[in-house]
């Protein structure tokens, strides 16, 4: 099985190290200099290698930008770059959740140590493991503090977080409790025409997506019917794909909060 990366890097627009993560020892600080100076500040080079994969010598770097942000990946293996990119972008939507938001230099300098904290969970020698943050969340508290438990709830809140890591419903942390239980589900429909200057139609298609909020109790099961069976479409990872093959039902697990269900 191909592993994702060696190290992984945070770094601003200049090129300069604000994280750094090595998970196997076959990769040295001095790649990421070559990936400043080699790429990020090289000078007349093509729009066809301006890629997020480049190759110099035996290193592979897989590199993402956000904001004022570069997410690094070195490799000097074969990596499964698709992997990569997931992580990466898997990784992003982690930290805005515990930033409330904002991605950017100031805040990686400002929890850098919750920062460790999280590549350490999210990753092992070079393998992706737990990036859902309703899980994280259950132990691993906003600003890097963990919860100080009293005597007696700390086993069971420690088995319930360690249920949560390794059990089939990572993405929802079990014992939730509601006065209420609401479901909200909204479908989304976008129409993209793209014409040419003498109005004739290049390109059209319609692009729609399921959007839901949830606030229910315990572990519940959804079921939604459709009339027509879906083709080219990409469910959230709590669908049940084998029931919604065998009985076009989609049947879920849904994540606490808002979740897009499928696009």
């Amino acid at each position: 099985m191909a592993h994702c990366c060696a190290a992984i890097y945070f770094m601003n627009l200049r090129g300069d190290i604000l994280i750094e993560r090595r998970y196997r020892d076959d990769v040295e600080r001095d790649m990421a200099d070559n990936f400043r100076t080699q790429i990020l500040n090289s000078k007349g080079e093509s729009a066809s290698l301006q890629t997020p994969v480049r190759t110099l010598g035996s290193c592979t770097f897989m590199y993402l930008r956000h904001a004022d942000l570069y997410i690094l990946m070195v490799t000097r293996n074969n990596a499964n770059v698709m992997m990569a990119f997931k992580f990466m972008t898997s990784l992003v939507d982690l930290l805005r959740s515990y930033f409330e938001g904002a991605l950017n230099e100031s805040s990686v300098k400002r929890n850098f140590v919750l920062i460790y904290e999280l590549l350490d969970e999210t990753m092992d020698y070079g393998f992706p493991q737990l990036t859902e943050p309703a899980a994280l969340k259950s132990f691993i508290l906003q600003k890097g503090v963990r919860s100080e438990l009293d005597a007696a709830t700390s086993t069971q809140q420690a088995r319930n977080a360690t249920l949560t890591v390794t059990g089939a419903v990572s993405w929802r942390r079990p014992g939730l409790k509601y006065s209420s239980n609401e479901v909200f589900l909204d479908i989304v429909e976008e129409v993209n025409l793209l014409l040419s200057n003498t109005g004739a139609v290049l390109r059209n298609d319609v692009a729609g997506k399921v959007l839901m909020k949830c606030k229910l109790s315990d572990m519940p099961e959804l079921r939604l019917g459709l009339n027509e069976a879906l083709e080219d479409v990409t469910f959230h990872q709590c669908v049940n794909l084998g029931a919604y093959e065998v009985n076009k039902v989609v049947t879920f697990i849904p994540p606490d909060g808002e979740f897009g269900l499928m696009r």
